[in-house]
């Protein structure tokens, strides 16, 4: 295994997955032995407040398509509770070139007050 770190990234390879994160174009590769690497590129990163009164919050993401892979993580506590229990958010579809939409597990309404990072890889 070896690590490369500058300003700008760090790059670990001889493992799997290889990451290199930082810079300009941040990619990861899952590399299966024996079988094909997968690279995800161009990532984009945001943050959103889920919709109060609602089960489903659509995020507007341009980036979005129909190979995307979202990746969120809760900011405030009440997200933290909303991960945790019986809501369970997931994203739920994805929109080429517009978007996702962000969903509970059981169909309960988001308070609002639900805090979410995420980031989109392609």
């Amino acid at each position: 295994m070896s690590w490369e770190i500058s300003a700008e990234k760090i790059k670990i390879t001889g493992t799997s997955p290889e990451a290199e994160l930082g810079g300009t174009n941040p990619k990861i590769s899952i590399v299966k032995s024996g079988g094909p690497t997968v690279t995800l590129n161009n990532s984009v990163a945001g943050n959103f407040t889920a919709a109060s009164g609602y089960a489903v919050s659509t995020i507007t993401n341009i980036t979005v398509n129909s190979t995307t892979i979202v990746v969120f993580s809760p900011t405030n506590s009440e997200a933290a509770l909303c991960v945790s229990g019986a809501k369970s958010p997931f994203v739920s579809a994805l929109h080429a070139g517009s978007g996702f939409a962000f969903s509970t597990m059981n169909g309960s309404h988001f308070v609002g007050t639900e805090i979410f990072n995420y980031m989109v890889w392609k």
